[in-house]
């Protein structure tokens, strides 16, 4: 079977507030397919400024099946005010694999009042 590359990228994401951070600490992938076809060797990167190259998380696989899902753990948490994730690999061109969602697990970092030291949670 013929393999194609493809390489799928998000929008930016805010989060509804560009304007203070969050700390993102994984997200997931769940993806549906007709077929139990995998996708190995995807490699999943992010960028928090739109002009700036992806960096790597590293490879993982996204199975087939209905609504499977892939957790990427992020093992130093990214800090940022807004985000795009980057997936790229090879697919066979006879198995359709759909991503369905993307779930991002963050906590927003807002500054507090000087009666809380001014720190971000």
């Amino acid at each position: 079977d013929a393999l194609n590359n493809f390489v799928m990228e998000t929008r930016m994401y805010d989060f509804g507030s560009i304007s203070y951070n969050k700390k993102i600490s994984s997200f997931s992938i769940t993806s549906t397919s007709s077929s139990t076809a995998t996708i190995s060797g995807v490699n999943v990167g992010y960028r928090t400024n739109s002009g700036d190259s992806f960096t790597s998380l590293g490879y993982t696989i996204i199975e087939g099946g209905k609504n499977k899902t892939t957790t990427i753990g992020i093992s130093t948490p990214i800090v940022c005010n807004q985000i795009q994730f980057q997936i790229k690999g090879m697919v066979n061109i006879n198995a359709a694999i759909d991503i369905t969602d993307i779930s991002v697990i963050f906590r927003p970092m807002r500054k507090y009042g000087s009666t809380s030291g001014d720190k971000e949670s």
